[in-house]
């Protein structure tokens, strides 16, 4: 029963923050932490940053253990407290990090702010989940800057070393998705949700990333698109690219196994 209700809360927020509405304010109001009579805490309005460069204020921002990124002047989000699921209070209707992640603006003007958001929720609490997003944020970056016509470095490096902290600490950890996610328009009754493990899915987005992913459809019927990914390998021949990224993850111990239903898997390589 527990696990079922974390896969509700999981869900619910992860589809707000993949699929978030175009209509959002460029302000996000997030849970800060301040002085005030509310538990030391007030609702403080967080100016977002913007652009597709990204200027490191430590050289492991944004990877495990290292949580320079809560002293990062640029950091819109230092002070906010991300509240993570709470197996203690499941039913809580305190804004969770998924509803505060979905205040984000989608698009490529506020894709640094995505970087922030999950580094900081990175650097608060150590997990898989937090990890891989904060990676998904680093190349969703890194995508946006080459469209605009320069990438960043910084981008494109740190997350490639963040998908490897995704494996080298978190290899079998999970995140959760829905049964509407990939089966409308008849989803079953009532809606499940499962588990999908964040080392399978770094190894995709680092051999096989998706720039031209196919909309959603929510539970409620609402189309919404996914955020494109490019190979953070670039090379004229994607041929190229794939091998670059498969040879990396031979390096570091990995194995990346296509099956015929057109998916994949990370193995632990052995000799």
């Amino acid at each position: 029963m527990m696990r079922n209700l974390y896969w509700k809360e999981v869900h619910r927020g992860i589809l707000k923050w993949l699929f978030m509405m175009m209509l959002v304010p460029v302000v996000l109001v997030a849970m800060g932490c301040g002085s005030g009579d509310d538990d030391g805490q007030v609702i403080n309005q967080v100016p977002l940053q913007t652009g597709t460069t990204l200027d490191l204020y430590c050289a492991d921002e944004g990877i495990y253990l290292e949580t320079c990124v809560l002293g990062d002047p640029r950091n819109p989000f230092a002070t906010t407290t991300i509240k993570e699921f709470d197996v203690n209070d499941p039913e809580s209707e305190e804004e969770g990090k998924f509803d505060l992640a979905n205040a984000i603006p989608p698009g490529p003007e506020y894709a640094i702010s995505r970087y922030y958001f999950w580094a900081t929720a990175l650097a608060r609490r150590s997990s898989g989940e937090n990890q891989y997003f904060t990676a998904v944020a680093l190349h969703e970056l890194y995508t946006y800057g080459v469209s605009e016509g320069f990438g960043s470095v910084n981008a494109q490096n740190q997350a490639i070393r963040a998908y490897r902290a995704v494996l080298d600490y978190y290899f079998g950890s999970v995140t959760f998705f829905s049964t509407c996610d990939f089966l409308n328009p008849s989803p079953p009754e009532p809606e499940l949700f499962y588990s999908v493990i964040v080392s399978d899915m770094a190894g995709t987005n680092l051999v096989a990333p998706d720039p031209d992913p196919d909309a959603i459809t929510l539970c409620d019927g609402t189309v919404v698109p996914q955020n494109p990914l490019i190979t953070l390998f670039p090379d004229d021949n994607p041929v190229v690219s794939d091998f670059t990224a498969r040879e990396l993850l031979g390096e570091w111990g990995y194995s990346y196994v296509e099956i015929e239903d057109d998916s994949a898997f990370v193995t632990v390589s052995t000799f």
